[in-house]
């Protein structure tokens, strides 16, 4: 499935919001940060709501379990800091 994101995006926010999948909230996360080429463009980088979202995926899929989401999270927020919940990021969503 790795070139076929809209199939992927569909079944994993199915899986994740309705069946707390930890996998398909890492796929979300791996989804909204990888980057897009369509015919004439490319878009490679993701506004602060997108970004606010993916973290929130990819750390709601470490909360659920899915151990891989770690490496994601160290490369993202840094090594051995400390990391928030993945609800401080979906209230940074909901802000204002």
């Amino acid at each position: 499935m790795t070139y076929r994101f809209v199939d992927l995006y569909y079944y994993s926010l199915i899986m994740a919001n309705k069946y707390q999948c930890p996998e398909a909230y890492f796929n979300m996360y791996l989804i909204l940060t990888h980057p897009v080429s369509t015919e004439d463009l490319r878009l490679n980088s993701i506004d602060n709501n997108t970004k606010n979202l993916a973290l929130y995926y990819l750390l709601k899929a470490k909360e659920l379990g899915y151990t891989h989401a770690q490496f994601s999270i160290d490369d993202q927020l840094g090594k051995g800091k400390p990391v928030p919940n993945s609800s401080f990021f979906l209230k940074k969503l909901m802000a204002p």
